[in-house]
């Protein structure tokens, strides 16, 4: 039995599939009429090698279209890359200058004084369910003694808020809290009634600043200060809750006073009176002198 050959078809078909269009309608007529002399002796028929030579632009059909397609792709790609919403600009405005925040410290004094806590503000906030996180990482100006007659201060963090075995007038309060402060490498314990109300002074600051530098300890970034003004702020406008209100009068009963020790007392208001002397508090000063009397 005679096989069929199938090679013929095969290479006719790939051919086929190479052509564009034109050339395969004409194709197609040439295999119409072949198939109808399919029994019929192949003719030799002579051909025009110029007709059988195909272009590659033939098989290949490009036209100018396409390579525009082409231009106004990869244009609209750069444009795409290039071409940014004003809202992504300002993220990225913003992420840098988040980033450039947390990489600077801060250099002035009037910087780290936006951080700094006065006694008056420990009085009013000293019994608050707050006080602790927004007086730890912030800074104070505390009196650490007196040199020649005259009071010494330093420029410290808060690093904790404590309880000390004393209670103490506070103002018009009475607490035992005490805060844990650090200057340079050094820390201790400082009852509230020894924070300056007054700013801090340059030469304060300055001398702070290099202990920090000295010690190899990194100073208070923009972020930190940022974020410290920021929570000062929102606790200046706190609005107390029943629940704040019951703990704040339970603490305020601990310290109630005792039976009066005048000779305590006295030297209590003596030593006050000195410390409102030396911060030029003339207003506390007549106070305390008052309830000397």
């Amino acid at each position: 039995m005679c096989r069929p050959d199938y090679s013929r078809c095969f290479s006719k078909l790939s051919y086929y599939l190479f052509l564009d269009d034109k050339h395969r309608k004409s194709v197609v007529k040439s295999d119409d009429v072949s198939s109808s002399d399919e029994d019929s002796p192949v003719k030799p028929t002579k051909t025009n090698n110029k007709d059988e030579i195909w272009k590659v632009d033939d098989v290949f059909p490009t036209s100018s279209s396409d390579d525009d397609d082409d231009d106004d792709s990869r244009g609209d790609s750069h444009h795409r890359r290039r071409s940014r919403s004003p809202d992504d600009r300002t993220s990225d405005s913003q992420e840098q200058e988040t980033k450039r925040k947390k990489c600077t410290f801060i250099s002035t004094r009037d910087q780290l004084k936006s951080m700094i806590l006065s006694r008056f503000r420990m009085e009013k906030w000293c019994h608050s369910p707050f006080f602790a996180d927004v007086a730890k990482g912030a800074f104070v100006r505390i009196n650490i003694g007196q040199n020649n007659g005259e009071a010494v201060y330093r420029v410290c963090e808060i690093r904790d808020v404590v309880e000390t075995g004393k209670i103490y007038n506070l103002g018009t309060t009475r607490t035992n809290k005490g805060l844990r402060l650090k200057h340079g490498t050094n820390e201790r314990i400082f009852r509230l009634e020894y924070v300056s109300n007054n700013e801090i002074s340059d030469e304060e600051f300055q001398r702070w600043r290099e202990a920090m530098i000295k010690q190899g300890i990194s100073l208070p970034t923009l972020d930190d200060l940022e974020k410290k003004i920021n929570e000062i702020e929102k606790y200046k406008h706190y609005v107390y809750n029943n629940t704040d209100i019951t703990k704040i009068v339970q603490e305020k009963k601990r310290f109630r006073k005792a039976p009066i020790n005048y000779a305590v007392t006295k030297n209590e208001l003596l030593k006050e009176i000195e410390i409102a002397k030396d911060e030029n508090d003339t207003e506390r000063e007549n106070e305390l002198r008052k309830q000397l009397t």
